[in-house]
C-alpha cells in the first residue's frame, strides 16, 4: 500500500537520536583535538608560544559539536513518486536523486541498541555500486519500514509499465479496407487465396 500524499513529497530529518550522535561524536573530535596539538606544539614551538596556540585549539571543543548539529539540519530526505532525493552537506550543499528504478535491494538493519532506541538503519543498494550507495541512519522504524515498502512499490509498478506493450498507432474499417487493397504485390490474390487441393 502507497502512503498517503501528504505524507510523502515533503523533506524529512533523520530521528532525533541522529542529532545526538553526531553532537557526540563532535564533542569527543573537539576534546582530543587540544590533547593532539598539545602534543604536536610541544614538539615545534617553544613553551611560550605553546600556551597561545593552546588556547587557540581550545576552539575545536565547541566548533565540533556545533558541526554535528548543523550536519543533522542540514541532511534531508524525499521520496518522491519516481525517485528519492537526498539533500546534505553543510559548507557544501550536494542533491542526489536516485531513481527507484535503479534500486537493487533496501536493507533495514536494526541493532540491539536501535531496538531498544526505536530506530533503524536503511540502507539502498542501486545498479552498478558494490556497496551502498545511500545509508539513512537512525529513523524511527516506522517510517523505515514506510520507505522500504514504498521504494519496493514504486519500483514494482515502474517494472511492471516498463514490460506492457507499447501502443503505437491504430486504423479504423475503413483505413484497414484501404491497406488491404493497396498493400498487395500483383499475383498475391491468386496464390496464396481460393487454392484448394488439386487445383492448378
Amino acid at each position: 500500500m502507497i502512503p498517503e500524499q501528504s505524507d510523502r513529497h515533503t523533506a524529512k530529518r533523520l530521528h532525533i537520536f541522529s542529532a545526538v550522535q553526531l553532537f557526540s561524536k563532535g564533542m569527543l573530535l573537539g576534546l582530543g583535538a587540544p590533547i593532539f596539538v598539545t602534543g604536536l606544539l610541544t614538539i615545534l614551538f617553544p613553551m611560550e608560544r605553546v600556551a597561545v596556540l593552546l588556547d587557540l585549539s581550545f576552539v575545536l571543543v565547541f566548533i565540533g559539536p556545533i558541526y554535528g548539529i548543523a550536519r543533522y539540519l542540514c541532511f534531508k530526505y524525499e521520496d518522491r513518486s519516481h525517485s528519492l532525493v537526498i539533500n546534505s552537506g553543510v559548507l557544501a550543499r550536494t542533491t542526489r536523486e536516485i531513481p527507484y528504478t535503479r534500486v537493487q535491494n533496501i536493507h533495514v538493519q536494526r541493532g540491539a541498541v536501535s531496538r531498544l532506541l526505536g530506530v533503524a538503519t536503511v540502507m539502498i543498494e542501486t545498479a552498478g555500486e558494490t556497496t551502498s550507495e545511500v545509508v539513512l541512519g537512525c529513523i524511527s522504524i516506522g517510517e523505515a519500514e514506510r520507505l522500504q515498502q514504498t521504494i519496493r512499490d514504486e519500483a514494482t509498478e515502474s517494472d511492471g509499465a516498463s514490460q506492457s506493450p507499447t501502443h503505437l498507432f491504430s486504423l479504423n474499417r475503413s483505413e484497414f479496407l484501404i491497406l488491404c487493397l493497396t498493400s498487395f504485390l500483383p499475383g498475391d490474390g491468386l496464390t496464396c487465396h481460393n487454392k484448394s487441393p488439386g487445383y492448378q
